[in-house]
């Protein structure tokens, strides 16, 4: 859990120093200097997510507060009565804003204009690793078939798909592409149990490989639903 793991190496005094994000709404104005106070669980929350695109239950904070209750003494008795709630919403709008540094070049120089030199090259440091680990997801060049050997094509491939490959070690499960550029984890067969946006990344035998080990540890699980 990223934001388990940012309470242990941050320490409880320093893991949410979220400052006016506590208040900001997604339309307001990005805070520069607050975001630089969550550089270490923004880079955390963008190794899960390099879009930073969450939903508000997978900012969940319950478990990290039960873990390591000393964080709830930072905030007012009002906050600490529904404090997952409120850190959850804080760090959606964090995302938001963090997204929008990173797409909006006017954005990102209205937020650096408020701070020092040394903090803009700071911020302009942290949008960039965060572009950068979301070009890694979304920019992977296609690979063609010839680089594909050694796996086969499924029986009664559906015309939507680009080519689907399936892995004969993958069992009951095959990972299929598709020309909008999702990964789709699919009983063979049978349903779909899964979709990933990460354009084009199986058209690679690396590339399936590498999802194929990220996501069949879950086979057991997922096929229970």
């Amino acid at each position: 859990d990223a934001i388990i793991s940012h309470v242990r190496h941050e320490g409880v005094a320093a893991s949410f120093r979220l400052g006016k994000y506590m208040e900001l709404s997604t339309a307001q104005a990005a805070v520069g200097s607050s975001l630089l106070d969550l550089a270490g669980l923004i880079q955390k929350l963008a190794l899960v997510s390099p879009s930073m695109e969450f939903k508000h239950t997978d900012l969940k904070t319950g478990e990290a507060l039960k873990q390591f209750p000393g964080v709830k003494d930072k905030f007012t008795i009002a906050q600490q009565s529904e404090l997952p709630k409120l850190l959850g919403e804080a760090l959606l709008v964090v995302c938001a804003h963090c997204r929008r540094l990173v797409r909006d070049k006017k954005k990102f120089e209205e937020a650096a204009s408020k701070l020092s030199l040394q903090q803009a090259q700071s911020l302009k440091e942290l949008t960039q690793k965060i572009g950068a680990k979301r070009s890694e997801r979304l920019n992977v060049e296609e690979t063609g078939p010839e680089e594909l050997e050694g796996l086969k094509k499924p029986a009664g491939a559906n015309d939507g798909l680009s080519p689907d490959w399936s892995l004969p070690s993958a069992g009951q499960l095959t990972i299929m592409t598709y020309k909008t550029g999702a990964v789709a984890l699919r009983v063979v067969g049978g349903r779909q149990l899964l979709q990933l946006k990460l354009p084009t990344v199986a058209a690679s035998k690396a590339g399936i490989l590498k999802i194929k080990n990220l996501l069949l540890p879950c086979e057991r699980e997922l096929l229970k639903k």
